[in-house]
């Protein structure tokens, strides 16, 4: 009878090892590779199977070659019984369909005899449609022309299509690794979109996503003119109208700061209320854009006691009288006080914080015409920061009339 001689490394350490008086190891054996003879009437597998590969999620057959199958004999993968057809006396076949990727063993038993020698079967991960992160350019500014992305990943083919939010977008291939997408920001808003690929022949769509952001520029808006830009620290609430440029959805005013609820009425007007509590100040009066920080140029926004009327010299003018000087009595005059006849400035000249004087024409006038004066403050136009005067006077003065009469005879 022959014996069956083997080595335990490298050769199959399930095999047993053969002790003296027999040689203690094939000679051939670890040295050339060469397979150590079998006895040909044992129940044995000779490695490797065909295929010795395969990879996972696919239904896959594999032909078990050996001597002296029967059509009793099962197949094992991973000591797991296998539904096994017999071929031939040297062939076994049974399809098996890898989970995840790792060596397994496969083994022949026929009843209670397990056959001698065991092969190894590799399950690797099949290849998958990817998109690689980051995307090149990974963000784009709103409202700028449209831009190529390049994206990169694996298995790309010339009918793949990028992705923005499931949306496809103008495609260019370029490799099985990398693709071109156009992406228009023209019409975005700030967010971070979602770039993916889809292969259109068959409809997959690749397992992984890139993130795409669109930012916005905030880019300061321009103050031109505020008016009004003098308010009485006892007046009531006004609706201030600011005109500029670059105004938008997220403009707000400030005033040393202190945010005012702001209404936007085109992207050159923005309009806001001031308030009861702003006390006497030079403030600075900034349009924003979306933060604090994101401010205009300053623009200077007076809150002064307001100017009190006390009395007209003269009070009467007859309508043949040469010009004559008129002098209004007071307190709280400024240097921009301006006295009006019945709404409309008249040339002023100050000579202090409780007089101011105009000259008047009575011929302009008719007899029995009755004149409303008082006086309002407002900015020079030449004033350094180039604002406009307001136009309309002050009003509900806490004492004193809002107006005094000035008749012609």
């Amino acid at each position: 009878m022959a014996f069956l001689v083997h080595c335990r490394a490298p050769c199959d350490p399930n095999l047993p090892l053969v002790l003296p008086p027999y040689p203690p190891c094939y000679p051939g054996c670890g040295n050339s590779g060469t397979t150590p003879p079998i006895d040909p009437t044992i129940l044995a597998v000779t490695c490797p199977t065909i295929p010795s590969t395969a990879v996972t999620g696919t239904a896959t057959t594999i032909r078990v070659l050996g001597q002296n199958f029967t059509a009793t004999c099962v197949a094992f993968l991973d000591n797991v019984a296998q539904t096994t057809s017999f071929v031939s006396a040297t062939e076994l076949t049974f399809t098996a369909t890898g989970t995840v990727a790792k060596t397994s063993t496969i083994t022949v038993k026929d009843g209670a005899t397990t056959a001698t020698g065991t092969c190894q079967f590799v399950w690797t991960l099949a290849p998958i449609l990817t998109v690689i992160c980051p995307l090149n350019p990974a963000t784009a500014v709103v409202g700028t022309a449209p831009l190529q992305v390049t994206v990169n990943g694996t298995l790309f083919t010339n009918t793949c299509e990028v992705l923005l939010d499931g949306t496809a977008v103008p495609t260019t291939y370029v490799s099985a690794t990398q693709l071109r997408g156009t992406i228009d920001p023209t019409a975005e808003t700030a967010r971070i979109a979602t770039v993916g690929v889809r292969e259109n022949a068959t409809g997959t769509q690749a397992v992984t996503t890139c993130p795409f952001e669109f930012t916005v520029v905030l880019v300061p808006p321009v103050v031109t003119s505020v008016v009004p830009d003098y308010i009485g620290n006892w007046d009531p609430p006004k609706l201030v109208t600011v005109t500029g440029t670059g105004f938008d959805a997220t403009t707000f005013i400030s005033m040393n700061l202190t945010q005012y609820a702001t209404t936007l009425v085109s992207p050159t007007t923005v309009t806001f209320m001031t308030t009861d509590a702003i006390s006497n100040a030079t403030l600075t009066l900034r349009a924003h854009n979306g933060t604090m920080a994101n401010a205009s140029n300053p623009v200077i926004f007076m809150c002064v006691e307001n100017p009190t009327l006390g009395m007209l010299s003269p009070t009467t003018m007859a309508v043949t009288d040469p010009p004559t000087p008129l002098y209004v009595l007071g307190s709280g005059y400024g240097n921009t006080a301006k006295i009006l006849f019945d709404g409309v400035i008249q040339p002023t000249t100050i000579f202090n914080g409780g007089q101011v004087t105009c000259t008047v024409t009575p011929s302009l006038y008719t007899a029995g015409q009755v004149v409303q004066v008082t006086v309002q403050l407002g900015h020079d136009p030449v004033h350094v920061d180039n604002v406009l005067p307001i136009n309309s006077p002050n009003t509900n003065p806490p004492n004193g009339p809002v107006t005094l009469p000035l008749t012609f005879t």
